[in-house]
């Protein structure tokens, strides 16, 4: 067997997934180890359009599993299709690259923890798997489910893309969670790494001729759609601040009526504005002409937002990113959120003047850059993250040793989990620090009969649903203080602003 460990990763077809597990995978391939990255016929040929010819990342695809007339973009379909078709096939690619050559033998594989199946398929091919979560998981049902699959061996280890001082309160309740984020590609060759769309740089050159914090950013990711109406709104709301902007709107929602409004934007806007079709988010966000963000704020964007210092506005879409809002206007105090109208539009009044508190907001300033210094600790040597991620490496590279001595045992006990389980190498002298001792994990199910996918499709259901639930909360405590102060003769507290 070879000196060269070999790894196989795979991502859920979706550019918030694909995303941070290739800039993982970049910097699992920077430590000597190759990686060979795994996702479905039509993102691949979308990620070949955009890498380096000299990208040491292998691109290896599976069938879609989609007939040629049905929308490859659609969630539910890719769903289905991956637990019905990808299975067999992903079976197949292992027991293939594994019997050609035992210097190319898989010692690992990393999974999105949306593609539930590949662990099992790992565990029936004797390779030890590690789980990794886009973005922060805090749903009760992860909490309870995810020591009953390290228990039983099904994931080896868990890795997340955040950083243990930005929510230790909720990375102490995962047991054997390691943050080995903020994953960043700024220190990459290419600036885009993962993405599914050409990137148009003529933005940074238009940014460097701009005054220092004078640009307001507006970019709403991969996923988001608006109306006509919204669209209007949101262009003058960006026209009433009178600051200029970039704005970014994807080529795939770009029908002839908005082609048609977005050309009347451009002559209006002439030298203040600019409208592209995508950009490399983190030199946009690094760049000193950036004022603020406004962003859907899903994991990636946030993560991208605060590791560059840049307050953010929130517009939240669906799912988690309405749980990010809270974070980001709540809890971390770095930015401000949108308040639709009665007919659930942001009026361009509403952009006007939450861009104008925001930028005037010295506070929020203040700690956006607090959290941007505590993000570049965490990944620098000797940060939380930094440690985190060489250790994760290391064991991956006694699994070579392990396999070196049996090639033939079906199944090598790892001690990755039980290496940072509870014990995460942060610096218990910042303020930030949380003693993860002081947590008790949950008493392990006894269940033997639910399967690991049906456990990961509940975590997921109740991941989508997590945002919802907690504005729902919010306004069912309000209202019960409301109550309680009128009973007591005190004023009721102003319900939450914040609606989904």
């Amino acid at each position: 067997m070879g000196s060269q460990p070999h790894v196989l990763v795979i991502a859920f077809p979706a550019q918030g997934h694909v995303a941070p597990l290739m800039k993982l995978s970049h910097q699992i391939v920077d430590h000597g180890i190759k990686v060979t990255f795994v996702t479905t016929e039509f993102i691949n040929a979308r990620l070949i359009t955009t890498m380096p010819a000299n990208s040491p990342i292998r691109l290896v695809s599976l069938p879609n599993g989609l007939e040629p007339r049905d929308d490859q973009t659609d969630a539910l379909k890719l769903i289905n299709s991956f637990q019905e078709v990808k299975p067999d096939h992903f079976k197949d690619l292992i027991e293939k690259i594994n019997e050609s050559d035992d210097d190319d033998r898989i010692i690992c594989v990393i999974a999105d923890v949306t593609v539930s199946w590949a662990f099992d398929v790992a565990e029936k091919t004797g390779i030890q798997s590690a789980a990794f979560w886009p973005n922060v998981p805090t749903t009760l049902a992860l909490i309870l489910l995810i020591p009953k699959l390290i228990e039983d061996g099904i994931i080896d280890t868990q890795v997340c893309n955040s950083f243990y001082e930005l929510d230790s309160l909720s990375l102490n309740l995962i047991p054997g969670i390691i943050p080995v984020g903020p994953l960043l590609s700024s220190n990459q060759l290419e600036n885009h790494i993962g993405t599914f769309w050409p990137v148009d740089s003529t933005c940074l050159s238009w940014l460097d001729k701009q005054p220092v914090g004078s640009i307001i950013y507006a970019s709403f990711g991969s996923t988001s759609t608006f109306n006509q109406q919204q669209f209007d709104e949101l262009a003058l709301g960006l026209e009433l601040t009178g600051l200029p902007f970039l704005w970014v709107i994807r080529l795939d929602i770009a029908n002839e009526a908005l082609s048609e409004f977005l050309d009347g934007i451009r002559l209006r806007i002439a030298d203040s504005g600019k409208i592209v079709d995508w950009e490399p988010q983190e030199q946009v966000l690094a760049h000193p002409s950036i004022a603020c963000f406004i962003s859907h704020y899903g994991w990636n964007s946030t993560l991208e937002g605060i590791s560059m210092g840049v307050p953010f506005l929130c517009w939240p879409y669906f799912t988690d990113q309405f749980q990010n809002k809270s974070y980001i206007c709540d809890f971390w105090k770095v930015g401000l959120g949108l308040n639709p109208d009665e007919n659930g539009i942001i009026t361009r009044h509403e952009i006007n003047t939450k861009i104008k508190a925001l930028l005037s907001d010295d506070v929020i300033k203040t700690k956006s850059l607090k959290l941007k210094e505590m993000a570049k600790k965490s990944v620098s040597e000797g940060g939380s993250s930094f440690k985190n991620f060489e250790s994760f490496i290391e064991q991956i590279k006694q699994r070579v040793a392990q396999l070196k001595a049996s090639l033939k045992r079906p199944r090598v006990e790892s001690s990755i989990g039980d290496a940072f389980r509870g014990h995460p190498s942060s610096d218990p002298s910042t303020e930030e620090y949380v003693d993860p001792t002081a947590v008790v994990d949950p008493e392990p199910s006894t269940s033997t009969t639910i399967s690991t996918r049906s456990m990961l499709e509940t975590v997921l259901i109740v991941q989508s649903a997590h945002g919802q639930l907690l504005l729902d909360l919010l306004n069912e405590v309000a209202t019960l203080e409301a109550e309680l102060a009128a009973t007591s003769g005190a004023s009721p507290p102003a319900p939450p602003s914040d609606q989904p």
